[in-house]
């Protein structure tokens, strides 16, 4: 099955700060991995695609309709995620530059990874609202719960804390341990 792009370069300029003189040559390969590194996790194998065949052949269902509508905030903001490098650093024969143009300053990896940070941030968000989507309508949806070979997705239900959390045991060998009693 070809790779549709779920969402195409006419939704992003209208409703991200990607400016309409950014070349789809590089975007794509960030909408493309952001379907397969995020999407597909979220949605499961067959759910995936079920979606990605209707794309293909420009049918649409009402469901998947829906489900794209829900889905687009959540790609966008994952392809600005992985974009923004992409958009920085170029690959030449020389090895990898920086590209800057006239009256333009470069940045710094920390405000990269600031700006990559911030979209996570806002993917994340409107990944838990599809999440709550198909917990509603699980049942317009079968193919969530299908994905049953070793070689398939399961949806993943929710987002996996990324900080530590330190619950204490009570157990008092510990703060002996640290010089407490």
């Amino acid at each position: 099955m070809a790779d549709a792009l779920w969402i195409d370069e006419t939704y992003l300029m209208e409703n991200s700060v990607i400016y309409d003189n950014v070349d789809m040559k590089v975007i794509t390969p960030s909408i493309l991995f952001a379907q397969k590194a995020y999407i597909k996790p979220l949605l499961g194998t067959k759910l995936f695609n079920v979606v990605q065949a209707e794309i293909n052949a420009q049918t649409y269902t009402a469901r998947i309709t829906n489900l794209l509508t829900e889905l687009k905030d959540t790609l966008m903001y994952r392809v600005m995620e992985d974009a923004t490098s992409e958009m920085i650093y170029k690959w030449m024969n020389k090895g990898i530059v920086i590209k800057t143009g006239d009256n333009v300053q470069a940045s710094t990896q920390a405000i990269v990874e600031f700006i990559q940070n911030k979209n996570r941030i806002k993917a994340e968000m409107f990944e838990n609202r599809v999440r709550d989507f198909l917990r509603r309508y699980e049942t317009t949806y079968p193919e969530l719960n299908t994905n049953t070979e070793i070689d398939e997705i399961q949806p993943k239900r929710s987002i996996t804390a990324r900080t530590g959390i330190f619950l204490d045991d009570d157990n008092d060998e510990c703060d002996f341990k640290r010089g407490h009693r």
